[in-house]
């Protein structure tokens, strides 16, 4: 809800939806009367909110908050780290505005804002998963959600051990929007218990990893091939 600008807000909305995201996930079901959960509205100046159209934020079901940014110091930020940064102090100041204003634990908030600082700001998610036929192995599609673009995974583990054979990224996504690429994703499947393949249908393709461990001090021999649907 930055100045009325479609293309201002287009990219406002595209470079805050990797922390946004990041945050929903790790935070805890908040529980709230008849409300769905809460919108956090973000304008130039708390000053604006007498004039606006309350048709423009309110979403029914759901609590607004306000939150004061100054939008083109977070379009002009250098760097995406700092975008991250600026990002998560709008929804901290936004969850424990929420909290304050209906006498809810801060705590919750706090504790959901220390772990995306912890994990240094690393949008990074396993979105499935799915162990071999011989048991011995998992194969997990992994994403990485950063300020413009989400890359994608494929990674195997040895299941005994807990440990990463390999990784590989299979693609990077641009859109940003990590809904409409994982409703579009494919399926895990295992043709052998050294072969594996992964559908992304969202661009038409499959994904094969062949791969043999180390033997006799050999190298790990992985292979990924790409093909079109």
């Amino acid at each position: 809800m930055v100045p009325n600008n479609k293309d201002v807000n287009s990219q406002f909305f595209s470079e805050t939806r990797c922390m946004v995201s990041f945050y929903n996930r790790l935070l805890p079901r908040i529980k709230l009367k008849e409300d769905k959960g809460i919108v956090i509205n973000c304008v130039n100046s708390l000053q604006e909110i007498a004039s606006i159209d309350s048709e423009s934020y309110i979403i029914f079901n759901y609590i607004p908050v306000f939150v004061e940014i100054d939008i083109d110091k977070f379009l002009s930020l250098p760097t995406n780290q700092e975008k991250k940064e600026y990002t998560l102090d709008i929804l901290n100041r936004g969850m424990i505005k929420f909290a304050e204003q209906h006498n809810y634990d801060k705590e919750v908030f706090e504790n959901v804002y220390n772990k995306i600082i912890e994990l240094n700001y690393n949008n990074t998610h396993i979105f499935n998963k799915k162990v071999s036929p011989n048991r011995k192995y998992t194969c997990a599609v992994i994403y990485e959600h950063d300020v413009d673009y989400i890359d994608v995974y494929l990674e195997i583990i040895r299941n005994n051990k807990k440990v990463i054979i390999n990784r590989e990224r299979i693609f990077r996504y641009k859109d940003n929007d990590e809904q409409d690429l994982l409703s579009e994703f494919g399926e895990i499947v295992w043709t052998l218990n050294h072969k594996v393949t992964f559908s992304g249908f969202y661009n038409n393709e499959r994904y094969i990893i062949t791969f043999i461990e180390e033997r006799e001090n050999r190298p790990l021999y992985w292979k990924l091939e790409k093909q079109s649907l």
